[in-house]
């Protein structure tokens, strides 16, 4: 990470001295300026929900994006009574996440875009532009990723959960910081000089620490609910990557396949997590729509925030798909493009889909090959494949069938289909950015034509690419697959639907 020195003369309020003086773990600001502080922050979460929604890799034809259902509630509607379907769920906690994540630095941030240029010349380009103390906040830290798994396994079985909700549950900041001690690249899945998330995503919070603070905290037991219920007060508390073995475990089944089991959702501890997350939810939620209800009297904004609060629980406990919500909007949050890696999808996507594009008669069909093989999955050849969307959509209908995948076997085999077939009703389009690194967790050296980065932003433009498709073809062999599907659930892709390759999974994630 960006690591200040501590010549820093920045007079910016709310920054402690121990703070500015001290080597802090700051965020990667290219590409940011005044506005985004306003928007990002001030705004933030309060805010249109297109404007935070549109960082994500959700498809703009989307239900989740395209609906004002989230901005129009009011405590006047919530007086009147609401009703809260189930894209206003999804839209409430997406906001609830980002709140949680950006909303301590609001009045940090509005005190110093009063005098910005002021501000700016104190700081004498030591404090970053996207650096926050944020007083009020409580952190949870998670050091390392040193699993040799890619993105979607990290994401699903490490990042969104357990960590992430668990910082939802007891309303703490979570980032994501390598450790000190662990090599030079300790997150497996990022490549460039900060050895951190931010190499393609956008930071996870404002709000930074310094290395002391990272390196001095507490680290919670192993039951983290339990440590943090104790300690309340703690401002940071640290996950060790000690535990990452505890987040999912591999339990053999009586078929001889191999099912991937989440620790955090044990049977003993589900409810109670459960209903500390929906808690947690609720009242974050709560804060955005009554922290600045002036029209209420004390009174009343406390009835209506527990009006809310009931009406958000009585959502949640009667939409079975929450966790899956849940997850997916965390998995959206945390891969946020950052400034670089943003403009690679925008044009990638602009390059694969052409002006006669319609997502409603596309196929979207990514394909897990390579070290997935006889291992964890059947692989059958591409024309095997081909005939199987035959059976399973009206070809008729489709003017675009759109290949992915990180298996450069496959991606050769499209080419050749797609000159053996030259007449057909339909255009097969690829991605020419896959990268073919031939596995969902590129090792660095295995090919010195490939970079990690390259591959984390092949990898995002197939998942922004294969949201914008109305009717995906998928397997549940694939963590990626899952976050596809997962995105599907909570409204980000074009598509409602989808329909499953018959592929059988020897592990099933």
């Amino acid at each position: 990470p960006v690591l200040v020195d501590s010549a820093t003369r920045a007079t910016a309020t709310l920054q402690p001295h121990s703070w500015l003086h001290s080597e802090r773990v700051g965020n990667d600001g290219t590409g940011l300026g005044k506005a985004d502080i306003q928007n990002a922050i001030v705004q933030g979460a309060r805010g249109r929900f297109t404007e935070i929604i549109s960082q994500t890799v959700c498809a703009p034809e989307s239900e989740v994006y395209t609906s004002i259902s989230s901005d129009v509630i009011s405590s006047h509607s919530i007086r009147e009574g609401i009703i809260l379907d189930k894209t206003t769920v999804s839209q409430l906690i997406y906001r609830a996440i980002y709140e949680n994540q950006y909303g301590p630095a609001r009045v940090e941030a509005k005190i110093r875009l009063r005098s910005f240029d002021v501000w700016q010349k104190q700081a004498e380009g030591s404090v970053g532009i996207f650096d926050f103390y944020c007083p009020d906040a409580k952190f949870l830290i998670f050091e390392g990723f040193t699993a040799p798994t890619g993105l979607g396994s990290h994401l699903r079985s490490r990042m969104a959960m357990p960590v992430l909700f668990t910082g939802l549950a007891h309303r703490r900041v979570v980032q994501y910081v390598p450790a000190a001690d662990v090599g030079e690249n300790p997150m497996t899945i990022v490549g460039c000089d900060r050895h951190d998330l931010q190499c393609s995503f956008q930071p996870m919070s404002p709000c930074i620490l310094t290395r002391e603070e990272i390196d001095n905290a507490p680290i919670a037991s192993n039951d983290w609910d339990d440590y943090l219920r104790r300690n309340p007060n703690q401002r940071v508390v640290k996950i060790s990557r000690a535990v990452e073995k505890h987040f999912a475990a591999a339990v053999k089944l009586s078929d001889g396949k191999m099912k991937i089991v989440e620790n955090y959702w044990n049977p003993e501890q589900r409810k109670q997590r459960l209903d500390m997350l929906v808690r947690g939810l609720s009242r974050t939620i709560a804060d955005i729509y009554f922290a600045e209800d002036e029209d209420a009297t004390s009174n009343q904004r406390d009835d209506d925030r527990s009006r809310f609060q009931t009406a958000l629980r009585k959502s949640f406990d009667d939409d079975d798909n929450l966790l899956s919500k849940v997850e997916a909007a965390a998995q959206l949050f945390i891969t946020r493009p950052n400034f670089l890696t943003r403009g690679e999808i925008s044009r990638a996507v602009k390059q694969v889909f052409s002006l006669s594009y319609d997502f409603r008669t596309t196929i979207g069909m990514p394909i897990r090959g390579s070290d997935k093989c006889h291992r964890e999955q059947e692989c059958v050849d591409f024309n095997e494949l081909m005939k199987q969307m035959y059976e399973e959509f009206p070809m008729n209908e489709t003017k675009h069938v759109l290949v992915t995948s990180e298996d450069a076997k496959v991606l050769d085999s499209a080419v050749i289909w797609k000159m053996q077939n030259k007449d057909t009703e339909f255009e097969l389009i690829m991605n020419k950015d896959d990268v073919g690194q031939a596995t969902g967790q590129f090792i660095p050296g295995a090919n010195p034509d490939i970079n990690l980065t390259e591959v984390m932003t092949s990898t995002m433009i197939a998942w922004a690419c294969q949201l914008r498709t109305g009717h995906p073809f998928l397997n549940i062999c694939s963590n990626f697959h899952r976050l596809i599907e997962a995105s599907i659930q909570f409204g980000c892709s074009a598509a409602t639907m989808w329909k499953r390759q018959n592929v059988t999974c020897n592990v099933i994630v």
